[in-house]
This record gives C-alpha cells, structure tokens and sequence, in this order.
C-alpha cells in the first residue's frame, strides 16, 4: 500500500514531459493546415489518437474552436514514428508515439475574417512502468488575413 501511495505521490510531482506548439500553414484562400507539434522528453510518449476500442490509456484527442467560424475538413493526421505497445492482459496492442509527433488537421474558413482559434488537447504521457493523470491543454491560434 505505501509503494502505490509513493508511485502516486511521485506521478503527481513530475512536471508536464510533453511541449506542445501550434503553427497554421495556408493552403488556399479559405484553407489552413493547423499544425500540432509535440516535443516529448526522453524515456516518454503520449498515445496515437487511434487505439482499440477497449485501449487502457487515453488516447490523444482535440477539440477545435470556435465552431461557427471554422470547419474541419477530413480527420487528423498522425506524421511521426508510431510504435507498438503489447498489453498482454488486455489481449491488444496500443499505439504510441516518443521524441516528436506532430498533428495536421485541414480546416476551412466559414467567412474569409481572420480568426483567432483555441484547439484543447488530451493526452496522456507515460513511460513503461507509469503514467500521469490525463492532461488537457489550451493552444491558441490565429489564421486569416
């Protein structure tokens, strides 16, 4: 019991092991490509959005605003090297990725304003023998003239 009270207590102590940037790249007159980079420390790695259906981490997740000026086209690609995580005792295989990933999601513009955009992000970071509690960060974007 004290050794699970002291993983808990360390967990709960470490600081965030994943840096997140945020770029847009226009690709026409009322396209962008929103640009989510990751920067995870050595010996870490967050989840692939893409996992099982009965996955035991959380996987990584956004959620795009605002909603009445912005439209996502197509779903949010992965570019990075994914590897696999065998779970034994689940009987599947999850998805990870360490060092860098980055996501790319296609939105289209409603009006042709600029906009300013907030993208909230869920992940959870781990090493092989733990992981922290789910994290949701806020990035914020500006796209348009």
């Amino acid at each position: 019991m004290l050794s699970l009270y002291i993983s808990i207590t360390k967990a709960q102590t470490i600081a965030d092991p994943v840096k997140w940037t945020v770029t847009t790249q226009k690709i026409s007159a009322d396209r962008y490509k929103i640009i989510l980079s990751a920067e995870i420390q050595k010996g870490w790695h967050i989840y692939s959005q893409n996992q099982p259906a009965n996955a035991v981490s959380t996987p990584t997740s956004f959620e795009f605003e605002p909603k009445d000026k912005l439209v996502l086209t197509g779903k949010t690609c992965e570019e990075g090297r994914k590897e696999t995580q065998n779970v034994p005792e689940a009987g599947i295989k999850q998805y990870y990725y360490a060092d860098k990933v980055r996501f790319v999601q296609t939105i289209k513009m409603k009006s042709s304003a600029s906009a300013e955009g907030c993208i909230r992000v869920t992940y959870m970071p781990c090493t092989n023998k733990e992981c922290l509690p789910e994290k949701t960060k806020s990035l914020s974007f500006k796209i348009g003239k």
